[in-house]
C-alpha cells in the first residue's frame, strides 16, 4: 500500500491564461513531501468569477456547472486514490 505522509491538492483557475471567451483553464497541483510540485491542466475551463476557491467548485447549480464539479470530484478521487492507495 502506498501512503503519502505529506500530501496537498489545489484547483483553480489559472488567471494568467484566461482565453477570449472569459473562461480560464482549471488547474491542479500536488505536492507530496520530498519531491517537486507537479501541476497539471484538468482541460475544464470556466468563468474565474464562478470559481469558488474554499470548496474548489464552480458555483451555480446550472447542468453545465454540475457537470464540471463532478468531473473535478471525480479528478480529485483519482488522485487521492492514486496517492493514499
Amino acid at each position: 500500500m502506498k501512503i503519502a505522509e505529506n500530501f496537498s491538492l489545489r484547483m483553480c483557475p489559472e488567471l494568467k491564461e484566461v482565453y477570449s471567451d472569459g473562461k480560464a483553464p482549471i488547474y491542479v497541483k500536488v505536492t507530496v513531501t520530498g519531491s517537486k510540485a507537479k501541476e497539471f491542466s484538468t482541460g475544464i475551463k470556466v468563468i474565474p468569477e464562478l470559481w469558488d476557491e474554499s470548496s474548489w467548485w464552480v458555483r451555480g447549480k446550472t447542468p453545465d456547472l454540475l457537470a464540471i464539479n463532478n468531473r473535478l470530484t471525480q479528478i480529485r478521487a483519482k488522485l487521492e486514490k492514486h496517492y493514499f492507495f
